[in-house]
């Protein structure tokens, strides 16, 4: 068996000894992996796409045109609650059983709900990045403009030397 990744267990993934160990204790059996719509997970990946996509047309138009960075923000904002939520959910179409995993050419790696997870990722962490770094120029240019206005007035000061 090949070994799961560690963020696949931090966000809520079983093993398939964790699932074995809860069906022989509880008598609950867990339901993922096997009932997956393919259909609904590609339609999912392609919205996420699509807001990926948009994000970084607006994005682009944005600061092409040197408009305010306000809307940008929002939207950077949605885009990272809706990539951690996203990560979050597709964590239930993620297959641990190696009976699933050995008609696949890929493997564990071949699941439709892992590529979820990476996007997912890799979108949270493009838009967290680009957050950071907006909300630091904005602080610089304000600091700026604090000392430029402190030196403007204290320019037309005039003392006598005595």
């Amino acid at each position: 068996q090949q070994p799961l990744p560690s963020w696949y267990i931090f966000l809520g993934g079983e093993t398939e000894q964790m699932e074995k160990w809860r069906e022989e204790n509880t008598g609950q059996r867990g339901g993922r992996g096997g009932s997956v719509s393919y259909a609904g997970l590609n339609f999912a990946y392609f919205l996420t796409i699509a807001l990926f996509v948009s994000l970084l047309a607006y994005g682009a138009m944005t600061m092409g045109k040197k408009e305010p960075l306000t809307n940008l923000t929002i939207f950077l904002v949605i885009t990272t609650v809706i990539g951690l939520m996203n990560m979050v959910m597709s964590m239930g179409t993620i297959s641990v059983d190696d009976r699933d995993l050995e008609d696949s050419y890929y493997g564990w790696y071949g699941q439709m709900g892992v590529l979820m997870v990476y996007t997912n990722f890799w979108i949270l962490l493009f838009s967290s990045a680009f957050l950071i770094a907006f909300q630091v120029r904005n602080y610089l240019g304000r600091m700026a403009e604090e000392k430029e206005s402190t030196v403007s007035e204290h320019e037309g000061d005039y003392h006598a030397a005595s």
